[in-house]
């Protein structure tokens, strides 16, 4: 299984690294490492961002993994969430990877790309409640909306 730290790993390297390192190293298990970024220990409404942000993340690798595992933080701690996928398609897996890392990565586009993951995560955050979408990391969204 080979650990990845979304936004250690690839940080400042262009688009076709983070692919050739993928390829590369030609894995099917990945322990994906996503940060808490907004941890300042105040209390639930400063979660909120950290924990929906998870959760859309884990929803991304979770649609195109095989197997599909993950943890749920505590919320007064700094630890990381993880995801733990078996994958099928490599390359499948490098677009979602550099969809979720983009704004740590060197390229000029990724701004745009960076953007569209917020909005998309805001919109798939907004549509969490229908009973039709298929909420795979249930735990971190629930955490997310609890109020203090």
């Amino acid at each position: 299984m080979q650990t990845i730290q979304i936004f250690k790993d690839y940080k400042n390297q262009p688009r076709s690294k983070m692919y050739a390192s993928l390829m590369k190293a030609n894995e099917t298990e990945y322990c994906i490492i996503y940060p808490k970024e907004f941890h300042f220990g105040k209390g639930q409404n400063y979660i909120f961002p950290d924990y929906m942000l998870a959760s859309y993340v884990g929803q991304k690798l979770y649609e195109i993994a095989k197997n599909f595992t993950y943890n749920v933080p505590s919320i007064n701690t700094k630890a990381p969430f993880q995801f733990h996928i078996t994958i099928t398609d490599i390359e499948q897996f490098a677009e979602v990877l550099f969809y979720i890392a983009c704004k740590n990565l060197y390229d000029n586009d990724n701004i745009d790309i960076y953007d569209d993951f917020i909005q998309d995560a805001t919109i798939w955050c907004d549509k969490i409640e229908e009973p039709e979408i298929e909420v795979a990391c249930y735990g971190l969204y629930h955490l997310a909306s609890q109020e203090e």
